[in-house]
Order: C-alpha cells, then structure tokens, then sequence
C-alpha cells in the first residue's frame, strides 16, 4: 500500500495533475522516485522550501536504513551551514518523511578543462575544506559524486544526500551492492569488498571521501577516470594515471597532491582530508 502511494503521487506530480500533500507539506516535484523511496521538493506552509525523503512504512528495513543515516548525520551536524538543516519529520498511515531545507546552488560543472585557461581557479581546495569540516564533525559522506556538491552563486559549497553516511563512532558496514554509491569514485577498499564478498566488511572512513573527492576533480580536470575501469576491483597496487594537460601545466605541483590523495592504500594518502585540502590550497596558489 505504502509503495503504491509513493508512486501514484510521484507519477501525478511529474504529469503535473493536481496539487500534491504531505502532512501538511505542499509537494511541487518528485526528483527521484525508486519504488517506495522518494525525494520531492516542497514548501512548507510558510512559503520556505523544503526537501522531503519518503519511505512506505512497509518497505523491507534496507530502505528505511538510508533514512535513518541522513537523519542521524544531519542531526549530528545541525547549524554546519554547508549542509541541510532538518525541519521536521513524521509519518502518515502509508509512509514516514523527513523534511530539511532545500539546500541552494547548482551541481558542479561536469568538465572543468575547456575553461582553465580562462576562468579562476576551481573551488577545488573549498570543496576539500568543507568535507573536513564534515570529518571534524564526526561525520563521513561515503557517496561523493558530482551531483551531491553543489556551489552557491557566490561559490559557497553545499553537500547533500547523506543517506550512506556513517558517524566515525559508527562501525557499521555499508551494504555496498544496495547502497548505491558512485562505484567509479570510490576508494580501492570499497571497490574490493564490493566485488569480493570474502572481504572484511567495508566501513566507511574519512580516507574514503579522500579519495572520492581525489578521482572526482581529476574526472573534472581532465574528462577523463583517473583509472582503467574505475569500476572494477584493483587487484594490484597501480598508481593512478598522473594528471596531465592544462591543469597540470597551469598548477605543476598539483598532479603529486592528487596521486597521494589517489593512492591505493588508505595509509599512503594525505594524513586527513584537511591536509589534502591545505595541499590543494598550496598547489593553486589559494
């Protein structure tokens, strides 16, 4: 019943039939919709705008997991103004919700390299901050993807989506094969445990958002993985492709912050996410 409720609102919403409520809350789109999980835009009845998660309450505990991650990692870092604020949550008969405000900005530019010779420097080494900031708080992300960042008109950072996050006093395993996290940016560890069931279980640390965050801004700089087949396990211990083109040629001593921030083994990268930023900070001159 609770499925079936997510998915004929979601459908009316983006026929744009009607005007669809939540328990008060007025929704204006469904973003993402996958089977009993949903993610809409909203307002509140004051007019401020919102995002609402959903689940039915008769999903099987895998789907409420992802909820109760971002609840409890939002919570705990509630008045971080990089990241959204929880506004309330609540159920109904079919489903329970969770509303935050809608974090502004727009995703990161898919490919950074056409305009390095022109514009200003990438706001590489404030990404890099701002996930610090997360791990000082306690809080690793575990799914850094180009579409969880977003920058603000005035290239202020947000990160969203928290649903596979972990507290660091959290050593919970993260189910990989139904987490969804973006396989090509994650660190070798996960990769290997997600491919190798014989594998520890995979937990997700700061190191990890290291590297992600390392293989997301090489993708940006040059267009291209900073591995072959980024998606598969490394059975070796490879480096990664150094980086090359206009942005190594502009900023020469960033290709060696990147390969340590990329390095196969978790002990062999910066000693924290705030020294890979520092490092960045240093490499393009900020």
């Amino acid at each position: 019943m609770g499925e079936r409720a997510v998915e004929s609102r979601a459908a009316a919403g983006h026929a744009g039939v009607g005007e669809q409520v939540l328990d008060g809350y007025r929704l204006l789109r469904a973003v993402q919709v996958n089977g009993c999980k949903a993610l809409y835009e909203a307002v509140a009845p004051d007019s401020t705008q919102l995002a609402i998660r959903a689940v039915c309450l008769d999903a099987p505990r895998a789907r409420h997991r992802p909820l109760d991650n971002e609840y409890a990692s939002l919570r705990r870092l509630a008045g971080f103004c990089a990241v959204p604020a929880v506004v309330g949550v609540g159920r109904t008969d079919t489903e329970r919700y969770m509303a935050t405000t809608w974090a502004p900005g727009s995703h990161l530019d898919r490919n950074l390299r056409k305009t390095l010779d022109l514009a200003p420097a990438p706001p590489l080494p404030a990404i890099a901050e701002t996930f610090a900031a997360l791990h000082a708080r306690g809080v690793v992300h575990a799914d850094v993807n180009r579409h969880n960042i977003l920058l603000t008109s005035d290239q202020e950072v947000r990160i969203i989506d928290f649903e596979n996050s972990r507290r660091l006093e959290d050593d919970t395993p993260l189910a990989l094969r139904h987490s969804g996290i973006t396989i090509c940016f994650a660190a070798p560890e996960a990769r290997a445990a997600l491919h190798d069931q014989d594998k520890a279980p995979a937990v997700p640390t700061p190191a990890w958002d290291q590297y992600a965050l390392a293989a997301l801004f090489y993708y940006q700089l040059t267009g291209h993985a900073h591995r072959m087949h980024p998606d598969k396990p490394t059975s070796d211990r490879s480096t990664a492709f150094p980086l090359h083109g206009p942005a190594a040629a502009r900023w020469p001593g960033l290709p060696a912050v990147l390969a340590t921030a990329l390095a196969h083994d978790p002990a062999d990268r910066h000693p924290s996410t705030a020294a890979f930023a520092h490092a960045l900070h240093r490499a393009m001159g900020g």
